[in-house]
């Protein structure tokens, strides 16, 4: 890739400045909604999941939600899968927060768990 493109500077071409604008414009009116499955434009969703999930916010956020409003609560939220929840969940009030490990680049991963690692291929 770098052979291909070398000398060329993506990130000032129209298309790729089009694309991020676009981009951006999805995920801020997509921000803190959930996936409804019931939805009309079903193309209209965040991510394709085929299995259950449950919106919580990292265990390490944890000081920074209970102190902000439900409705910005939502900007910590990601979605975990059901069965890892139910392992790994602290209820504090109406707030589902989950142990996981997080990194503001790759996103969330599972912690630590020889169960967990042994289902992973």
């Amino acid at each position: 890739m770098e052979d291909v493109y070398a000398g060329n500077e993506i990130e000032k071409s129209p298309n790729f400045i089009d694309a991020s604008e676009q981009y951006s414009k999805t995920q801020k009116r997509l921000m803190g909604i959930f996936d409804n499955p019931n939805r009309e434009d079903r193309n209209d969703v965040t991510r394709k999941i085929e299995y259950l999930q449950i919106p919580v916010i990292p265990s390490s956020f944890r000081h920074e939600a209970l102190s902000l409003p439900p409705s910005q609560r939502r900007l910590y939220e990601i979605k975990m899968p059901y069965w890892y929840v139910i392992k790994h969940k602290e209820q504090i009030e109406d707030i589902t927060f989950c142990e996981m490990k997080y990194d503001s680049v790759v996103g969330a991963q599972f912690a630590e768990d020889t169960q967990v690692s042994s289902l992973i291929i």
